[in-house]
């Protein structure tokens, strides 16, 4: 009576004692041995059950009878009730690492039956179980007739001889343990077994987003101040953010910036939103944040989004584009990538609202796909790709204005263009991977783009000629740690290229330099970028590189570096002899820095530093900065449970309506926020 007092008290109290939830479906379970019990200082019936996540991993649950409350429905139930196909919820103590197989959880809740879908997976796991399982208990999957020391030993004696099976499978969702290039033994006589770790790729940060991103569901209010165009406004945001395990979420969110006024808000009787808030068809679809489905680099990866930037292939056409660093431009683009054994595309469009704006793809093929085992994890992965991207109505000439020979400004905030051409790349390129293994894999390629020759260039001494550039690059993706994960991520590229010709045309500035490239400090005379590149003498040629590292541990704490040179190697020393002083600066020294904590936690932050042609010279004292710098910073505290202050500073640019030219200004906001977080136990533990 008193045990089941106290199984029911510990039960009730494991939400509030305990860091750790698994959840997921039963896809093995056995009967542990007296040794393994003792190991881990329990005393009872022990039953090993492998739950499948929804991560996609395998966490192993010890339950202990007498130590391990077993309930279904709310009632209690026997540890019979745990056998395949069934899903559970096990509550661990804080202090349990899950990936160790040897936690044995406070709490289990059965859920639920196998559903129908999952139904051929269990009939699977029975016609695949091992030949020696014992008859009718599929799920019963056992390696040896002894357990316990004695059949730790006979096993090493067996293996000693070399008589020891080392061929005989794993569980789903797990891999061999080796030790000294031989399968390891476990503490019950069977060759050893571990979960399968995830292994990391793709981006490792949020780099791209103008706002802080958190890992955890929440709803809320937002009320307070910002700081726009040099005047004040208060701000009013609803947002929503909600994450369905760990590939799937979505944003939503409706920003409202109402005008103050010497009067007040309330101006004679009028609200006024601010004017380039909602002025274009683009700005509409501004209430959806973000609705992304997988990770870059999966075989399937889906995201509409304002707050991530976009990458094709390599980078070396398009790298890190992003639509939304003018102040007076909200764009949601979309990006589509999928592949599988035989090959795949990428496809992305900077506008949903507008796609003729900006589009790029690239579609690959893998010839050598047939190949299986450790060869096919390799070479198997050879691919051959074209890749495309375009602005089909670039800016090319701006409207300019007699005598003071300003660009002007439309009424929605955007430089006004006299003449537009298409701006497009294209690209063939080669990657293969020369090692892989559970915690690395190493992929060099080489890539060729070039940009395409408009027709009819205008104005004087004006080239119409688009060069090419080639990329020899390596990527090389690193995870450690078998409990707190430790991923890396090193690109490290090698370029030799034309004088008309820049790698990765569209990148983050893109938006801004489309307009003028600027290069140096702020300026009306700076031209548009594609005109400004077709008019560089083609005979310059220029080699450089690109290196870049990124850091993310256990799926929180993130950093990344990247810097870019390129330098004058052969041809004319001259890169554009007809051109304007400031038309010369090639703008080839590039450093970009970002720090971010998403995850849950008292304190949220980021803060992403980007510099264009940071070729030194003089510094101007009132602008240390730069002209060509991009700087977001947020950060976002709790302080009480339904309570949150966030604060925002960042440096993007914004068309000066009188001058007209681009001009790189400050803004921010700072708002206390009504809302709620949730969803946070299970997204720690599968960054755990």
């Amino acid at each position: 009576m008193i045990r089941n007092l106290l199984l029911l008290v510990l039960g009730l109290a494991a939400p509030a004692f305990a860091a750790n939830v698994v959840e997921g479906r039963i896809t093995y379970v056995e009967d542990g041995s007296e040794a393994f019990n003792k190991s881990i200082g329990r005393a009872g019936h022990l039953l090993r059950v492998n739950v499948a996540t929804a991560a996609g991993g395998v966490v192993i649950v010890n339950v202990v009878e007498a130590v391990t409350r077993v309930t279904e429905g709310g009632g209690d139930v026997e540890m019979q009730a745990l056998h395949i196909g069934r899903h559970l919820r096990a509550t661990m103590p804080d202090d349990c690492k899950v990936e160790s197989d040897r936690c044995v959880p406070i709490l289990v809740e059965v859920t639920a039956n196998i559903t129908r879908l999952e139904a051929k997976r269990v009939q699977d796991d029975a016609v695949n179980a091992p030949p020696h399982a014992p008859p009718g208990e599929p799920g019963m999957k056992a390696f040896g007739q002894q357990g316990g020391e004695g059949g730790r030993e006979a096993a090493e004696d067996a293996q000693a001889r070399g008589q020891f099976d080392n061929t005989l499978p794993c569980p789903e969702g797990m891999v061999p343990r080796m030790s000294g290039g031989k399968r390891a033994i476990d503490i019950d006589g069977k060759p050893a077994c571990k979960v399968k770790r995830n292994f990391v790729k793709g981006e490792l940060t949020n780099l791209g987003s103008d706002k802080l991103l958190v890992n955890d569901s929440r709803f809320g209010l937002r009320i307070g101040y910002a700081r726009i165009d040099g005047a004040s406004y208060l701000h009013l945001e609803p947002e929503v953010d909600l994450h369905f395990g760990n590939d799937s979420s979505l944003g939503l969110g409706l920003p409202l910036n109402i005008l103050a006024y010497a009067g007040g808000f309330y101006d004679k009787g009028v609200i006024k939103l601010r004017a380039h808030d909602y002025d274009k068809p683009s700005d509409f679809a501004r209430v959806l944040r973000y609705f992304t489905v997988g990770r870059k680099e999966d075989n399937f990866y889906l995201n509409v989004s304002q707050l991530f930037a976009a990458s094709i292939g390599h980078g070396a056409i398009v790298r890190r584009y992003s639509g939304n660093i003018d102040q007076n431009v909200t764009r949601v683009g979309a990006q589509l990538d999928a592949y599988g054994r035989w090959g795949g595309f990428e496809a992305f469009v900077g506008d949903v609202v507008q796609p003729q704006h900006f589009v790029a793809g690239l579609v690959f093929l893998k010839p050598l796909g047939f190949l299986t085992g450790e060869i096919g994890d390799t070479l198997g992965q050879t691919s051959i790709g074209i890749a495309s991207a375009a602005d089909f109505q670039a800016p090319y000439t701006l409207n300019r204005i007699p005598v003071l020979n300003y660009p002007k400004v439309r009424d929605d905030g955007e430089p006004d263009v006299f003449e537009t051409r298409r701006a497009q790349i294209v690209g063939l390129d080669l990657e293969t991977k020369v090692f892989k293994s559970e915690g690395a894999d190493i992929k060099p390629y080489i890539d060729y783009s070039r940009l395409l020759d408009i027709n009819a260039p205008s104005g004087a001494g004006a080239r119409g000629q688009g060069g090419g550039g080639t990329t020899l690059g390596v990527l090389g993706r690193f995870n450690a740690g078998e409990v707190k994960l430790h991923a890396f991520r090193a690109v490290l590229e090698g370029r030799y290229f034309d004088g008309n010709y820049v790698p990765g045309y569209f990148d983050t500035f893109y938006e801004v330099q489309k307009y003028q490239f600027i290069t140096g400090k702020a300026d009306p005379a700076y031209e548009p970028k594609l005109r400004t590149i077709l008019a560089r003498d083609p005979a310059h040629k220029r080699a450089g590189y690109y290196a870049e590292v990124a850091y993310q541990y256990n799926g929180g704490l993130a950093m990344m570096a990247a810097f870019e040179q390129s330098f004058h190697v052969a041809g004319p020393d001259d890169i554009c002899p007809s051109c304007p002083a400031n038309a010369k600066a090639v703008g080839a020294r590039n450093l970009t820095l970002h720090l971010e904590y998403p995850a849950y936690s008292w304190l949220q932050f980021f803060g992403s530093f980007y510099r264009r042609s940071f070729d030194g010279g003089t510094l101007d004292t009132s602008n240390p900065l730069g002209d060509n710098t991009l700087v977001y910073a947020a950060m976002r505290l709790h302080i009480l449970p339904i309570l949150f202050l966030n604060a925002r500073i960042y440096r993007s640019w914004q068309a000066d309506p009188v001058l007209g030219e681009e001009k790189n200004v400050y803004g921010g906001d700072v708002d206390l926020e009504f809302g709620y977080e949730f969803d946070r136990s299970s997204r720690t533990t599968a960054r755990k």
